[in-house]
């Protein structure tokens, strides 16, 4: 997309314990009960469910341990049969699938990947909460699908509704766009009334459905044209809530397939109509390292405000300075300075290279707090 105006502060740092270390804290306390809190054996839910075409697993976006708890299953079923299952997700959006592909293929880096998919612009979410999931699908060669609609395009259902879009618009949708489901608008209608500050309704939903038709869609479409291949869906858990958001889409375009739903939770009561949900106890990623800017991304990054006694303040960082590079590593985007500090936690030191207002360069040491 085009970048407009952004304002950022800078929260981002390294995961510095192995990923395996932290996994396995939260893989031994997860759980999987029925709706009615009995606790199931892990071993025998993964024989079940791994006959089933398409297992949803519903997700809070920022919560580590159920990122964990994904990962667990996605282990367990790959383990069960290599080669059968690939992964459809949420946080991309169609278009980057060739680099999805490049990066499980191993022919790009994970900087590439996150540049190139455009990943802190149009998802966002510290990036990681995800990694455990995208290494171990590269490592193990597991296909993985964008799922998701242009946020263009639904940005602009946003503002006009399906009817205002264009010709060329609205045949980048799906042709079916299913607005029956009454317990669905209802649940909606709750969220817009509490949460939302969109103006129309209407339009709030049909934004929904264009997310999750589109998500349907694309899942359906891999599965119809790749008949050896199992999905695992991970989407947030709204989207899974009830079967209403993808998994009936899914089921009304493959009539017949066989489907189950997890939810990640804390309780047995936010099962939203699932078959199981996956219980762990919330955990925290470690704490990122903070320079402590508020920056503009106008024709580069420019520190707008500087935090009293950051990281920044201490080492001279004045408002309207320019940042050029970070440990030698150009600045250009929003995207390179996250991906420079991904690797980095409270403590850690970095050199930023700044062009004051005044156009002189100078090189300032951080100490990330």
């Amino acid at each position: 997309m085009g970048l407009r105006w952004f304002t950022y502060a800078f929260l981002f740092s390294a995961l510095w314990l192995p990923t395996s270390v932290i996994a396995s804290q939260v893989q031994s306390s997860m759980k999987i009960v029925d709706p009615q809190g009995r606790e199931a054996d892990s071993s025998e839910v993964f024989a079940g469910i791994a006959a089933s075409r398409v297992v949803f697993i519903g997700e809070t976006h920022d919560r580590y341990d159920e990122h964990v708890s994904q990962l667990e299953v996605i282990r367990a079923l790959h383990a069960m049969a290599p080669g059968r299952w690939t992964i459809g997700v949420e946080y991309f959006q169609r278009r980057f699938q060739p680099v999805l592909d490049a990066f499980i293929r191993g022919s790009i880096t994970e900087r590439d990947f996150l540049l190139q998919t455009e990943y802190f612009d149009r998802w966002g979410f510290d990036f990681r909460l995800y990694r455990s999931i995208f290494s171990y699908a590269r490592e193990q060669g597991i296909p993985v699908v964008a799922l998701n609609a242009e946020r263009e395009l639904t940005e602009r259902v946003g503002q006009v509704g399906l009817a205002g879009l264009s010709t060329a618009e609205r045949a980048q949708l799906p042709r079916e766009i299913d607005k029956s489901d009454e317990a669905y608008r209802s649940r909606l209608r709750s969220v817009f009334d509490e949460h939302s500050n969109a103006k129309d309704f209407d339009h709030f939903q049909e934004v929904q459905l264009t997310w999750d038709e589109t998500m349907a869609e694309t899942a359906a479409e891999y599965l119809a044209t790749h008949s050896g291949k199992n999905m695992i869906v991970l989407a947030g858990s709204e989207h899974i809530a009830f079967g209403s958001g993808i998994p009936n889409r899914v089921r009304r375009r493959l009539p017949g397939i066989s489907t189950v739903m997890l939810q990640a939770g804390d309780a047995a009561s936010d099962a939203k109509g699932a078959d199981y949900v996956l219980l762990s106890k919330n955990i925290e990623l470690p704490p990122a390292g903070r320079m402590g800017i508020v920056m503009d991304q106008i024709g580069g990054i420019t520190a707008r405000e500087v935090t009293a006694g950051g990281a920044a303040a201490q080492a001279g960082i004045q408002p309207k300075d320019r940042i050029v590079a970070i440990n030698d590593a150009p600045v250009q985007s929003v995207s390179d300075v996250r991906i420079a500090l991904l690797d980095k936690r409270p403590g850690d030191r970095v050199s930023l290279r700044v062009q004051t207002a005044a156009e002189q360069e100078r090189t300032l040491e951080l100490t990330l707090k």
